[in-house]
């Protein structure tokens, strides 16, 4: 798989896990929850909506997603 991620910069290792998840996901597998934890502005929900619009459905339409940030609740 060529890499899903190209407007992406940096977080080398991360890129490699959501592709693996999105390789075995092509294939039928589950995808695994994730928690992204880190400082503000290392990119979490930018890496996180680009995952998501990657996720494709049985159907072969891009699914809908429900994102917590859980910045926001206070």
């Amino acid at each position: 798989m060529k890499n899903p991620f190209p407007n992406l910069i940096g977080q080398a290792s991360l890129k490699n896990r959501l592709s693996f998840a999105l390789q075995a996901h092509e294939v039928g597998k589950m995808i695994p929850h994730y928690l992204f934890v880190g400082a503000f502005g290392c990119g979490k929900t930018l890496f996180i909506r680009e995952f998501c619009k990657k996720v494709k459905g049985g159907d072969g339409k891009i699914r809908k997603f429900i994102e917590v940030n859980s910045s926001t609740i206070k």
